[in-house]
């Protein structure tokens, strides 16, 4: 049994036995005067992450000039044509990356960190839609100078 919260009606109940641990349900309270259970259909949006490293003879600043100046306008407009609900770009610098992998270390030493550059969610009604964002005709054009 999970704990109550105080503004909630009963306990919060667990998910069922027979839920694949694969699967991510996501739990969305709606207050009712009844238990408040998890949902046994698969959720309604998918988050799907993407981490991005630059290639090493490129910098931080021009890797992330790249892709939000040439990479996002062109990209923005696939997204909305094939139903990509949201879209986030977050950037971590290097200096605060090395800040906090050596913070985090002290408490957490057999962890991995990871150096990315940024990392990039996507909110979909399908799986389909970041396929088919992908597989449109204009999408290589938001990839030219990639590379460069």
């Amino acid at each position: 049994m999970r704990p109550n919260n105080p503004s909630r009606k009963g306990p919060v109940e667990p998910p069922p036995s027979d839920t694949p641990s694969s699967l991510f349900y996501p739990y969305r309270y709606t207050p009712t005067p009844t238990l408040a259970r998890w949902p046994t259909a698969l959720p309604t949006c998918w988050k799907f992450t993407v981490t991005h490293y630059r290639k090493p003879e490129h910098t931080h600043e021009a890797f992330m000039n790249w892709i939000t100046q040439e990479h996002l306008p062109g990209a923005i407009p696939i997204f909305k044509k094939h139903g990509i609900l949201e879209y986030s770009l977050f950037e971590t610098p290097a200096p605060v990356n090395s800040f906090l992998k050596e913070e985090m270390s002290k408490s957490r030493t057999g962890w991995d960190y990871a150096d990315f550059d940024c990392s990039i969610e996507y909110i979909l009604p399908s799986v389909e839609a970041i396929k088919a964002a992908q597989s449109d005709p204009n999408w290589p054009a938001t990839l030219k100078d990639e590379d460069k």
